[in-house]
């Protein structure tokens, strides 16, 4: 299995416009997770980040969501697909 895929060929493949692929590793007490976000067209990177915790915090962050608390949205957060407001920021 390849571990860089190409993201137009999964594209391709799935019938999708992005693709997110990511990594999770744990490093002594910590966990690095790596995520990039390409769109299939050109293979093009729209977003990426890496975060480096402890595992504590990690898996505070997994369980939140599940505690039913509701938060607030950044602008249109909830209004606009996260994908809509990729093309947006394209388009500028």
């Amino acid at each position: 299995m390849d571990s860089h895929p190409d993201p137009v060929r999964v594209g391709e493949a799935l019938g999708v416009r992005y693709v997110l692929e990511g990594q999770v590793r744990k490093i002594g007490e910590r966990v690095s997770i790596s995520l990039t976000l390409s769109e299939t067209d050109q293979g093009t990177v729209v977003w990426s980040d890496k975060i480096q915790r402890p595992f504590e915090e990690i898996l505070a962050l997994v369980m939140e969501p599940s505690r039913g608390s509701p938060r607030p949205y950044p602008d249109g957060w909830r209004t606009q697909p996260w994908w809509r407001r990729a093309e947006s920021r394209q388009k500028t």
